[in-house]
């Protein structure tokens, strides 16, 4: 039977139901200092990323990765270190999540 945690992180449909997983989804972890980093917050949201690596360590950066990406503003060249567990459980509510990327703009 296919897996639906893979080394502690669960695999979750939109509706909170389980996803099967082949153990593909991640294929490894690398720790990473993120201490040196541009913290996405500290980042103007109008300006386009072209390159750098950035550091995300909360809900609210994470939103503002989605809008950028959405938004065109997100170069290939551009590195995102997630830096913390980030709990969304605040965006389980009202209009909930918005994905990172869309078909035009892939993440």
């Amino acid at each position: 039977m296919p897996k639906t945690t893979l080394q502690t992180i669960h695999l979750l449909s939109s509706s909170g139901e389980s996803v099967a997983s082949s153990g593909q989804f991640i294929e490894e972890i690398t720790r990473r200092d993120t201490y040196g980093m541009t913290t996405l917050a500290s980042v103007d949201e109008s300006i386009s990323l072209t390159s750098g690596t950035y550091s995300i360590s909360t809900a609210e950066e994470l939103a503002k990765l989605a809008a950028m990406t959405n938004n065109g503003l997100i170069g290939e060249n551009t590195e995102f270190v997630l830096a913390n567990d980030i709990d969304l459980s605040a965006y389980s509510t009202s209009e909930g999540w918005t994905p990172i990327g869309t078909p035009s703009k892939i993440f």
